[in-house]
């Protein structure tokens, strides 16, 4: 499933070999039923992890990036949505090189 791949992308290690009866793959088959898109899922998967608080600059310093919460339900799909809408654009220089990390790293807020 292509969901599965899109976390993938950013979890190598995580959901390998997927199963039908898995809370994740039945939450992701409800947010279809829903009818959200394999593209919106994919969307909230790249919000949450866009979210500073989600990727563990709270209080806990824990991270919530779990695929059975971005996909709990159709709020939580749409929050991630938000989230990847929410965030500036980057600013890239003309081969592409992020202007954006280059001055955070000189204000000394290294990634």
């Amino acid at each position: 499933m292509s969901v599965f791949a899109h976390y993938r992308t950013l979890h190598p290690r995580s959901h390998r070999n997927p199963r039908a009866g898995s809370l994740e793959w039945r939450r992701i088959r409800e947010r279809l039923e829903d009818g959200s898109t394999v593209e919106e899922l994919c969307r909230a998967i790249d919000g949450y992890h866009a979210s500073p608080f989600h990727c563990g600059q709270n209080d806990d310093r824990q991270k919530h990036l779990g695929l059975d919460l971005i996909m709990r339900d159709a709020s939580h799909v749409q929050k991630g949505i938000e989230f990847l809408d929410r965030q500036p654009p980057r600013v890239t220089s003309k081969n592409g090189a992020n202007i954006e990390a280059a001055l955070d790293i000189l204000r000394g807020r290294a990634p």
